[in-house]
Parts: structure tokens; sequence; C-alpha cells
């Protein structure tokens, strides 16, 4: 199975109103459509956004929030969650994998615990922050080559980094479900999200920039 996914993950957030979440992220005009699943809307289509509860957390499925908070440091959105959850871990989490694309940033307060980011056309392009409890089993498994490459396994099955980092996004789910994300089928399919659609022409829409580390955008890939 192909994943592709584009994501938050609002961890412990407390007696948040999300109803009133959306617009403080600079969503406007916006529109309820049918609620879905998780697991129908992990890759919302362009315009529409998705939100709810699951467990100790709140989800909200964006096509661009998590894009952009990988690619840009203190991304308007970023900033409004950091601010309204200054308490909360806060996970950004991005996968295409038939570019094996992949990319995931933690924070919490504001700051950048954790970024990794890469693809099989950039390699890993964004590698800050310490290792996590949920990286560190694959990590150990890996070797540096003389050319600074990082591989996985041994001989035959040896693998790239982004032929690894489904394998590590899948891990860091497991951080906030309980489960990695490709084991998590009662999340993903009895988590049920509003679904609004916002006008692309909203003058406080979150924006999509092109990759500083790409020449191509991102979303060009979905």
């Amino acid at each position: 199975m192909g994943w592709k996914a584009s994501f938050i993950v609002i961890h412990q957030p407390g007696e948040a109103d999300i109803d009133q979440l959306l617009p403080a992220l600079g969503y406007r005009h916006l529109t309820p459509i049918a609620e879905q699943p998780f697991e129908a809307v992990i890759n919302p289509d362009e315009g529409q956004v998705y939100i709810g509860r699951a467990g100790d957390n709140i989800i909200i499925c964006s096509p661009d929030i998590p894009v952009l908070a990988l690619e840009q440091k203190g991304s308007p959105a970023e900033a409004a969650l950091s601010r309204l959850f200054p308490d909360s871990e806060i996970a950004y989490i991005l996968l295409h994998s038939a570019v094996n694309l992949w990319g995931y940033l933690v924070t919490k307060g504001g700051h950048r615990m954790r970024t990794r980011a890469g693809s099989s056309d950039d390699g890993t392009f964004a590698d800050e922050g310490e290792p996590l409890p949920e990286e560190l089993g694959l990590l150990s498994e890996s070797r540096i080559t003389d050319t600074g490459a990082r591989l996985y396994g041994q001989g035959e099955d040896e693998m790239t980094e982004d032929q690894m980092g489904e394998e590590f996004v899948f891990f860091i789910c497991q951080r906030y479900f309980g489960v990695r994300l490709d084991f998590a089928d009662d999340v993903l399919s009895e988590t049920i999200l509003r679904g609004y659609r916002y006008s692309p022409a909203a003058s406080n829409k979150p924006g999509i920039t092109t990759s500083p580390a790409a020449s191509k955008p991102w979303w060009k890939f979905w």
C-alpha cells in the first residue's frame, strides 16, 4: 500500500474549542462538507480541511500547513498553534510514497524539537534536533558511508534514507496514537473528522511556497 498523508497532531490539547481553531489558523469562508473517517481524508484535496479528536489528540488534515511548516521556520500556522497550545506537543506529518517524500516536524512551546524530511530526488534535506526515542531503533540499524549518506540494513537488503523515510513517519505517529500509523486501524477508521471547504481566494488562507530545498513545489507531487 502506498501512503499519502498531510496532517497535524496536537497532543494533549486540553479543552480546546475546535470550532474556533480553523479560523485562528487563517482558514476563511469555511463551508461545512460531509464528515469523513481519518483514513479517507488523511491527505485531503486542495481547498478542503478536516478536524476532529482522536483520544488525547486533535487531528487536522490540511493540504498545506504541514508543507509550509516543514519548509519554512515560523510559518504563520506554526506560530499560531504554538501560541494556542504552549504546553502541547505538535507534530506535522507529510508522506507521499510514490516519490519517497517524507517529513515530520515536532514542536513544543514554540521550540522545534525535531525536524526531518527528504525525498528520492533530493535526499534528506532537513535533519535538525536530537533524535526522538521512536527513531532510535531504526537509526541503530544504519551506517554512514564515506560520502556522508546514511544506509539501513545490510547487503542486498540495504536501503537508502528516502526508502526508509516512511518507516520513520510511522514510528513518529506511534508517539501519539500508541501504535505505528500503518497499524493504527482503529484510529484511522473510527476517528470521524468534520470537513470544510474553504475559498482559495481567501486573503488569509494558509499559503504555499516553493521548497528552498527543491526546484519544484512539494505539492506538485500529489
